[in-house]
């Protein structure tokens, strides 16, 4: 007998759900988000990642440079009515560690968990995409790095097929995936 049975894993069934996000959500309404780097440590290098993803998101679609802000200065408003990019791990941004505890995302110095396993390598990254805590209408894009050097690889280019979620080795896209659809038991 099987054990479980995923329903709709490639999220190409128009069921409702309250987790569909997906990272090119981002050109819905990109003028309404922020990107927020970190200020915890590393702040010039988190600054620039920062900037050079925008720009090249800039570039390759929207023509438009949305606002940038220090994690130290985004304020409740703000977390409240923009899509929010947020770039660096738990050490690196204060946002991420704080979204992290709403979303259920367990994160450390240099190593995150995802899917019951533990990434810990300094080229191990993930992006992922939820309804914003704040906000529900809202959405949070989270790009989460064991390294800076990991950071730039996953934000260097344009990622076109990346859905609600994407474990990154260096700058390919190791796995990725749909949140699943809560279990019922029937």
């Amino acid at each position: 007998k099987p054990k479980t049975l995923v329903f709709n894993a490639g999220n190409d069934i128009p069921v409702t759900s309250q987790n569909y996000y997906t990272l090119s959500n981002y050109f819905d309404d990109f003028h309404q988000t922020l990107f927020v780097y970190g200020t915890k440590r590393q702040i010039e290098a988190n600054h620039t990642l920062t900037e050079n993803l925008l720009t090249l998101l800039a570039d390759t679609f929207t023509e438009i440079l949305p606002p940038m802000r220090k994690d130290s200065e985004i304020k409740e408003e703000e977390l409240k009515n923009h899509d929010l990019f947020i770039l660096g791990g738990s050490e690196d941004n204060h946002l991420t560690g704080r979204f992290a505890k709403k979303l259920g995302l367990e994160l450390g110095k240099n190593y995150f968990k995802w899917q019951g396993i533990t990434y810990g390598s300094p080229n191990d990254g993930l992006v992922v995409v939820y309804p914003n805590p704040f906000n529900a209408k809202r959405v949070v894009f989270m790009f989460i790095a064991n390294s800076a050097l990991e950071l730039y690889n996953m934000t260097s280019r344009v990622q076109r097929r990346v859905p609600s979620w994407a474990i990154f080795k260096g700058k390919t896209v190791k796995q990725k995936g749909y949140h699943l659809l809560e279990k019922k038991e029937l």
